[in-house]
């Protein structure tokens, strides 16, 4: 290697760096913005898309039809599970599980 090996290397490498700084600052000219992506305090991602979107957007109206929404009733297991017949279960048991299902010891699975 020569004497100015190295600065060529150091030379190449800062060149490339300069040129890539450059081209992200000139796509920012061009292209809008430029800023840092922090620059801005926004509350939060509803305000952001609202302030850089804002050709984009529609707004819905809202409806107010008076009628309330009705809750569904809650599946309470414990209820269902006391009044349950094990009689007709063991009927499904024989009739379904029982094809494919061995409740013997050493049975079939």
């Amino acid at each position: 290697m020569g004497d100015l090996s190295v600065n060529k290397f150091l030379g190449a490498a800062l060149a490339t760096f300069l040129l890539l700084m450059g081209l992200n600052e000139l796509s920012g000219i061009v292209f809008g913005g430029g800023g840092h992506h922090g620059a801005h305090d926004y509350a939060n991602m509803n305000e952001w898309a609202e302030s850089n979107f804002d050709g984009y957007r529609i707004d819905i109206a809202e409806t107010k039809t008076g009628a309330s929404v009705e809750e569904e009733p809650v599946f309470d297991l414990g209820l269902a599970l006391a009044n349950a017949d094990w009689q007709a279960g063991e009927t499904v048991l024989q009739r379904q599980c029982a094809v494919c299902h061995s409740w013997n010891e050493g049975g079939a699975n």
